[in-house]
């Protein structure tokens, strides 16, 4: 039996390629496993936050930075709860997933990470789109990652068409943890 809390604040202009405004999400889950303790131990309390913003630097280019953290509070989660970062989208179906250009998806799994990415877009035709990402982040399975935490730093390109079916975006990366050239397709609403 878990605990879970959730809001969500979102101000962008579009769902998609959004050129003006700002998101934010709060998640906070207390793990047990009958309702008042884990493994006869305090609960597991773990937070994540997540901020964007848009901001529109001429008609054509937009930058887009963005901040992803989960913090657990105490030394042991469920393999289930950790930390899962790596690839391009934001789903928390499985743990908490944090998209990190350079990464497979779910490539690396921890206890503890902050990340921060920034992209600039760039608008070619009317929904044609070309982008520079860039990201770094600490991570760690110790409760202070960024005293004791290990360093990571990705980034790529993509080109992306927002068509009726949703974006279509295909994209080239990679980082100082996985060194191979990583491309990614996705097609259509993530839901």
């Amino acid at each position: 039996f878990n605990y879970f809390a959730k809001t969500t604040l979102d101000r962008f202009d579009k769902s998609y390629f959004p050129t003006t405004g700002w998101a934010m999400n709060g998640v906070f889950k207390l793990i047990t496993d009958n309702g008042w303790n884990y493994n006869g131990t305090t609960p597991v309390p773990q937070l994540g936050i997540t901020i964007k913003w848009a901001g529109q630097i001429s008609d054509r280019l937009a930058i887009l930075p963005s901040f992803h953290s989960q913090f657990t509070f105490t030394s042991v989660p469920p393999i289930f709860y950790k930390s899962y970062v790596g690839g391009f989208q934001e789903t928390n179906y499985f743990g908490f997933y944090l998209p990190f250009a350079g990464l497979k998806r779910m490539e690396l799994n921890t206890d503890n990470v902050a990340l921060l990415r920034l992209d600039l877009r760039l608008r070619m035709w009317e929904k044609v789109f070309i982008s520079m990402i860039t990201n770094f982040g600490i991570y760690g399975d110790q409760f202070f990652p960024f005293t004791d935490g290990n360093l990571m730093v990705g980034g790529g390109i993509s080109l992306a068409y927002d068509s009726v079916v949703g974006p279509i975006e295909f994209n080239l990366c990679t980082s100082n943890l996985n060194h191979d050239i990583i491309p990614y397709f996705s097609l259509g609403y993530s839901f």
